[in-house]
């Protein structure tokens, strides 16, 4: 029997939506940070989503790659480009809000747990599930 690839798109991390409205324009966008996604974010910054320090110290001018990321499993299509011109100061806070949002959603309970212990600066990559 062979396998139903289809099953693929059933899988996978969680989304938010991120609304972005200027006047009476505005678009929703599905933010997921699957493993595609967090390895895009490594490739193109140097960062690691998994470690809080280089994350919350990224600068601000890098972020429309953070969401372009988390963008490519619902809307590959969209450019780093196009997303850094739909950006601004005044919804900056918003789509940072809404990418940590997404990428929490998808770290196990027991991590995000160790992230609350106030002597704990970094989340380190995933360990693997034990068989």
């Amino acid at each position: 029997m062979a396998f139903d690839k289809s099953v693929f798109a059933q899988l996978g991390a969680p989304s938010v939506t991120l609304t972005l409205t200027q006047g009476e324009i505005s678009v929703d966008l599905k933010v997921c940070y699957d493993m595609k996604a967090i390895g895009l974010v490594k490739q193109k910054l140097g960062v690691s989503m998994f470690n809080r320090e280089e994350l919350s110290a990224v600068d601000p001018s890098s972020w429309p790659t953070i969401l372009w990321a988390g963008l490519q499993k619902y809307q590959s299509n969209v450019s780093i480009d196009e997303v850094a011109l739909v950006m601004n100061p005044g919804n900056f806070q918003l789509v940072v809000e809404k990418c940590i949002e997404a990428f929490t959603l998808t770290l196990p309970k027991e991590l995000l747990e160790k992230t609350d212990d106030p002597k704990t600066e970094t989340v380190t990559e995933p360990v693997p599930a034990q068989a």
